[in-house]
């Protein structure tokens, strides 16, 4: 009831000044979101158009009783139509009812058939409520396999290999019903809708995720939790369906947890991080002193320093200077837009150079680099378009870079190439004989790739 007349009260919009935001209880913000949204245009007419058609006469029929005959059941079953309806413009899970009462009121119509001058007007509606129905549901009527995206995937995929089964993850509930489906783990949260105490257990993580190291602590093991697993939205997003939106944690300050988790894992003393990929990370919960063995990890974008935060700017809460610098949110989602967009700026530029515009695609390449540039996988791409295009020497900084930060068998490759390209033998000889030393299998030097 609270989330209806707070509906009602901001007109079905939630509010995001934040003086507004801190008005509403955690159960209005956490509820308002999935299918207890207001349904849009499409969604209603996806829904109701067909069953309309077929209800038109019924609906008709009924009005023409309750005026005639003042049939109390009819009246009775289209006021609570009427009601429902309203109520689905509010939250639409709720098309459900009306979908029902409408159904209900379908038989009223056979009335007409029984009178000429209706019958073929009739006969017409629910010739066309037929044909869309054949035209646009039915097509829809198949088996569509449910698949978790790539990212969970591949997290589950560790946890069944790496962790021992049983074992009880700390997560939120975006990610807790699959880890439950495609595992042997056990999850501290689960679907908040379903009651008030798991509501008020979903609030206290929020909470202790936005507080100290120590909070996040101390609730992980009040529920027995040994793992957690984080997502990179629990920082940087501040939506109105975010974390941070639910608990009014609109500004952070960098001594809290979560962006201890995020930026600053070496740091951390009662979790180490153990896995990562573009999305989640999977942290070891353990007490002060105790440390997870070191992980071999992939470079992720989402989860470096150096990327979202500003080199030559700290931000301070006034009144508040003693608590630490804040969190620089803007320039965050500044960034987060740009490494969206490198997928993209990357086939525009493949696209350049295959059309020959080597200038343009190499321009797009220097802003994919200035996006991100400690990415391994953007100093391949540039040093293999330089390479290609003939202009070595242009490769060898990148290259060069490679071998010093990610010494692999490729990197060596590259970087041997555009030496003897660009002229620099005795440096070619000497980067091969190193690459041999360090990988043997390579064939590095010896005419092979």
């Amino acid at each position: 009831y609270t989330l209806m007349l707070n509906k009602i009260r901001y007109l079905g919009n939630k509010p995001t000044f934040e003086a507004e935001v801190r008005k509403l209880p955690f159960d209005t913000k956490v509820l308002w979101q999935s299918s207890f949204v207001s349904p849009g245009a499409q969604f209603t007419k996806e829904i109701f158009l067909i069953a309309f058609i077929f209800a038109l006469p019924g609906l008709f029929a009924g009005a023409l009783r309750i005026i005639k005959e003042k049939d109390s059941g009819v009246f009775i079953s289209l006021a609570l139509l009427a009601g429902f309806f309203i109520l689905f413009l509010l939250v639409k899970r709720l098309y459900v009812f009306v979908v029902y009462f409408l159904c209900a009121v379908m038989p009223l119509a056979g009335s007409f058939l029984k009178k000429r001058k209706y019958y073929f007007a009739a006969c017409a509606l629910f010739f066309a409520g037929s044909t869309m129905q054949w035209e646009t549901a039915y097509p829809k009527l198949k088996n569509v396999p449910r698949r978790i995206n790539s990212y969970k995937q591949a997290l589950i995929k560790h946890m069944n290999e790496n962790i021992p089964p049983g074992s009880v993850l700390l997560c939120n509930i975006g990610i807790a019903p699959e880890i439950v489906h495609n595992s042997s783990f056990s999850t501290v949260l689960h679907n908040h809708y379903e009651e008030k105490n798991i509501r008020d257990k979903t609030e206290a993580f929020y909470k202790s995720m936005y507080a100290s190291e120590k909070e996040l602590y101390d609730f992980a093991k009040q529920y027995g939790a040994e793992y957690l697993i984080y997502h990179w939205e629990f920082l940087f997003d501040k939506s109105v369906n975010s974390m941070r939106y639910q608990v009014d944690a609109m500004n952070l300050f960098k001594s809290c947890a979560a962006y201890k988790l995020h930026f600053d894992e070496k740091n951390l003393e009662h979790f180490s991080l153990i896995y990562q990929n573009d999305y989640y990370r999977l942290f070891k919960i353990h007490p002060r002193g105790k440390q997870a063995p070191p992980a071999t990890l992939e470079y992720a974008p989402f989860f470096n320093k150096l990327v979202f935060e500003p080199q030559n700017r700290i931000l301070y809460m006034d009144g508040m200077r003693e608590k630490g610098p804040l969190f620089d949110d803007d320039y965050a989602r500044a960034k987060m837009d740009s490494v969206w967009a490198m997928p993209q700026m990357k086939s525009r530029a493949d696209s350049e150079a295959a059309k020959g515009n080597f200038q343009e695609a190499e321009n797009i390449y220097m802003k994919i680099l200035e996006t991100d540039p400690y990415y391994s996988r953007t100093r391949i791409i540039i040093s293999d378009f330089y390479m290609r295009t003939g202009q070595f020497s242009k490769a060898l900084p990148h290259t060069g870079w490679l071998v010093q930060n990610y010494p692999s068998p490729q990197s060596y490759y590259y970087l041997t190439e555009s030496l003897r390209a660009s002229g620099y033998e005795k440096e070619a000889r000497e980067a091969a004989e190193e690459a041999r030393r360090l990988f043997p299998a390579s064939g590095i030097g010896d005419g092979s790739r």
